[in-house]
């Protein structure tokens, strides 16, 4: 998409992109446990790494999870993946994402700018998508690996922030109020690698030349870099 004069190994790409698919697929366990009103999601990470990892910047996972009635119908649903109007360079564009983050679990790493790097740079302080002048963690709930221990994590200066995990502890879980009359639950845990977010502040920020807008082309050219289920289990609910 960003290079249409070339043409790529295409059958390479899609066996790479399996191969990825395959991988994330192994990262991750999730179990359903029912505690009165209340599903506990447990996920569990079976990498030797934070779940999710690598590049921080746009790249999450989350829980989404949909209650049904005995009839099969839908009551309610949490980690909705829907589209949305926002706007990207003041016009009004209609783009995929997760519209209620604060509603939902979502795994990730927030970088930011403190306070006094604001006052130097005059950026906003909070999180921030600016790679080069971020100086905090505002968040990290990241599962952590098998073997897990807060002093070797903080000594390192990667430990968890706004999420408590005890040592030895590579599972997070979290509690969903079961809606009235509800039967069975699906729940799936999705990873996403870019978000709208990511790719609408690259593209308004990037002043000297035509990559951000080359890049928001080929990302609405390409699906939009939907998220992936990387595991799913459903659960039978007691009354």
């Amino acid at each position: 998409a960003l290079w249409p004069d070339q043409e790529p190994a295409r059958e390479a790409l899609e066996a790479s992109k399996k191969r990825g698919v395959a991988m994330l697929q192994s990262a991750a366990e999730l179990s359903l446990t029912q505690d009165g009103d209340a599903l506990v999601v447990r996920v569990t990470n079976l990498t030797g790494h934070k779940l999710p990892t690598g590049y921080p910047e746009g790249r999450r996972m989350w829980i989404q999870a949909r209650f049904f009635g005995k009839d099969g119908g839908l009551l309610s649903e949490v980690g909705t993946y829907t589209n949305v109007v926002s706007t990207l360079n003041g016009e009004e564009v209609q783009v995929p994402t997760l519209p209620h983050p604060e509603q939902t679990k979502v795994y990730e790493c927030l970088p930011g700018i403190s306070p006094e790097q604001a006052a130097h740079t005059g950026k906003p302080a909070g999180p921030s998508f600016h790679f080069v002048l971020n100086d905090i963690t505002v968040k990290d709930n990241r599962i952590p690996p098998r073997g897990f221990k807060n002093a070797a994590f903080k000594a390192h200066h990667c430990e968890p922030v706004g999420a408590e995990y005890a040592d030895g502890q590579h599972w997070d879980d979290t509690r969903l109020t079961l809606p009235e009359g509800a039967a069975t639950a699906q729940v799936k845990l999705l990873y996403q690698s870019v978000s709208w977010e990511y790719i609408r502040f690259l593209a308004e920020e990037n002043s000297s030349d035509e990559w951000g807008a080359k890049l928001y082309e080929a990302w609405t050219k390409t699906g939009y870099c939907p998220p992936v289920t990387a595991a799913e289990a459903k659960a039978n609910l007691m009354e």
